[in-house]
């Protein structure tokens, strides 16, 4: 029978051995020791000047002076003595010096990492995978304010790539509201989970909004200056408003009826006493009559002209098929 524990290296009492208390009382040494085990550092090699009653240390290579020849040890100072215990693997030791948990593996110590910094991936209440490192079972999740706003961001690393919500069923996506390959705000719909259809998209540059058939947006056209609208298909109805407060507005609005096809015309449907339909003439920015708009229609675009002395605010949707 072995004099000594398998895992602890414990002394063991002998049968009718004399003086028990003494190996007894070294096994309570060691458990003491070894039990929630707090060393003052690691890697250390000088031992203090003066030493601590009760105090551990975790020896690094080289150890000097009482400490020699116990490289990679546990010192204790018990009863005006050093003490020695050789770690074994998958001790664990709470490092005062550095306020860290370490585990004791391959022959050294190393930090236990509780940070959530980096972690490879996070499941709550359910599996986190490769792609989805994120992964939530529940009722609802809430993100809640600090003291002010709160925004929730998604990021791409390019325009070509896909920044978007997608809304499913059964694991099959029938919605998906975001940035989808461009810069541009859509929202699609889809009925097999395969096939999207662009429901409602809202221009990056410009903030022109446009859903199947309808196109809508603001331009602003200087004083005596003339710009262009292209519309989404080459036939269709085009509402046009002023709506500069320090214009007329009521009569700087108008309904066409417009094709900027091959033949291109332009019907006016209703319009204000301030418009003024030119047809197929190219406006140059002083063409019309002074203090009124003018529009006319070109091969692939509509020409809007501002005969004001200020500039003008114009708002437009387009219905086309």
């Amino acid at each position: 029978m072995s004099d000594i524990s398998p895992k602890l290296n414990l002394p063991l009492i002998a049968p009718s051995q004399a003086l028990k208390h003494v190996t007894h009382n070294e096994a309570l040494l060691r458990l003491d020791a070894i039990t929630q085990l707090s060393v003052e550092a690691l890697g250390v090699t000088t031992p203090p000047n003066p030493p601590v009653e009760g105090a551990c240390y975790g020896l690094g290579l080289a150890a000097q002076g009482e400490w020699a020849g116990h490289d990679g040890d546990i010192a204790l100072f018990f009863n005006a003595g050093w003490q020695f215990l050789t770690p074994q693997p998958g001790w664990r030791a709470w490092d005062i010096s550095t306020a860290q948990i370490k585990v004791f593996t391959a022959g050294q110590w190393l930090a236990i990492d509780l940070s959530l910094d980096n972690v490879e991936g996070v499941g709550i209440n359910s599996s986190y995978d490769a792609v989805n490192r994120l992964a939530l079972s529940s009722e609802a999740s809430l993100f809640n304010h600090a003291g002010a706003g709160h925004q929730l961001k998604i990021n791409k690393a390019s325009a070509a790539d896909t920044a978007s919500l997608l809304f499913q069923s059964a694991f099959s996506g029938h919605a998906e509201i975001g940035l989808a390959g461009t810069t541009d705000l859509v929202f699609k719909v889809s009925d097999d989970g395969s096939n999207f259809t662009t429901a409602l998209s809202a221009r990056a540059q410009d903030g022109l909004v446009e859903v199947p058939c309808l196109r809508s947006g603001m331009i602003v056209i200087a004083a005596n200056a003339v710009a262009s609208l292209i519309p989404p298909g080459p036939a269709g109805m085009v509402f046009i408003s002023q709506v500069n407060p320090g214009l007329p507005q009521v009569t700087n609005s108008g309904i066409f009826a417009y094709d900027t096809g091959s033949a291109p015309d332009l019907l006016t449907l209703i319009a204000g006493s301030g418009f003024e339909n030119l047809g197929v003439t190219s406006l140059s920015g002083t063409t019309g009559l002074a203090d009124k708009t003018s529009i006319a229609v070109q091969s692939g675009a509509i020409q809007l002209e501002n005969r004001y002395t200020a500039s003008g605010n114009y708002s437009y949707t387009f219905l086309n098929t």
